[in-house]
């Protein structure tokens, strides 16, 4: 009885949120009031499973990336070369999608987008620059760091951008600790890792769904200072940050994300989304 309740619950908040009829208080209050994108998975139709680079699908399994900065100088085994999920780890459960990773070489289950060759690199879609984005998931206990949601810059994955700021909204520490992370790169020094600028860690056991969000407003966006927080069950998760021009943090203002879920066991994701300015 208990799975049948949380399921009509959340039925009930992604038919509000797919109507536009909800918005999180904290999204609101930054002027992000546009649903730019939804997808609940009460199935698997926008997954491209066949792994053909299918134009009418929005979320793929394929997580290699030949176009990737630093190439395989710096992601063999890794972004350059990482094998596709197999798609028999999917399907759709009580309303939502379920992973069993199963020991997989990857720990990647979707994207929202997948490379091609030729222009331009890529099929699929990426999110901002700034937004408040917010998926609700719930993930198995893990061992290692990988598992979560989490965002890389376009221009990465494209080749184009060197320096950049991976954005973990939530990730898998171990069997009860979780995190969020801000993460700069600069691939062209040397290999990873990065420079962990923003670190919160919190208890997290995977017994029921949570709302992971990341609200960013960029220096365009809020007068010349850019900030950005996380949060948990519309509660803010640490605090703000905020960046000026040549801080940290402003090479973001030049980026658009692209988004992944990933996890070594099982993963339930309910829905993800994007809410923008209006305009």
């Amino acid at each position: 009885m208990g799975d049948l309740v949380e399921r009509d619950v959340r039925n009930l908040m992604t038919s509000l949120i797919s109507a536009s009829r909800y918005i999180p208080p904290q999204a609101q209050a930054a002027g992000f009031t546009r649903l730019a994108y939804f997808q609940d998975f009460r199935d698997l139709s926008k997954i491209d499973l066949l792994n053909t680079k299918d134009t009418s699908k929005d979320w793929f399994i394929d997580f290699a990336w030949p176009s990737v900065a630093g190439g395989s100088t710096f992601w063999t085994n890794s972004w350059f070369d990482f094998a596709p999920l197999d798609p028999s780890h999917l399907s759709a459960v009580s309303a939502a999608l379920h992973s069993t990773q199963g020991g997989a070489i990857s720990l990647n289950n979707i994207a929202s987008a997948a490379y091609i060759s030729g222009t331009p690199g890529y099929i699929g879609q990426s999110f901002g620059p700034g937004g408040y984005w917010e998926a609700k998931m719930k993930y198995g206990t893990v061992s290692t760091f990988g598992t979560g949601f989490y965002m890389f810059p376009r221009g990465f994955f494209t080749g184009t951008e060197s320096v950049l700021v991976e954005v973990d909204i939530c990730e898998g520490v171990n069997a009860t600790t979780a995190q969020t992370n801000l993460i700069t790169w600069d691939v062209t020094t040397g290999p990873p890792p990065g420079r962990i600028l923003h670190d919160v860690q919190f208890s997290y056991s995977g017994a029921s769904y949570e709302r992971h969000g990341f609200l960013w407003k960029t220096k365009a966006q809020n007068g010349g200072t850019g900030i950005f927080n996380f949060w948990r069950d519309n509660v803010k998760n640490g605090s703000d940050y905020t960046y000026t021009t040549g801080g940290d943090f402003s090479v973001m203002d030049t980026h658009d994300y692209f988004v992944f879920f990933a996890s070594e066991g099982t993963m339930d994701i309910d829905y993800f989304a994007y809410w923008t300015t209006p305009s």
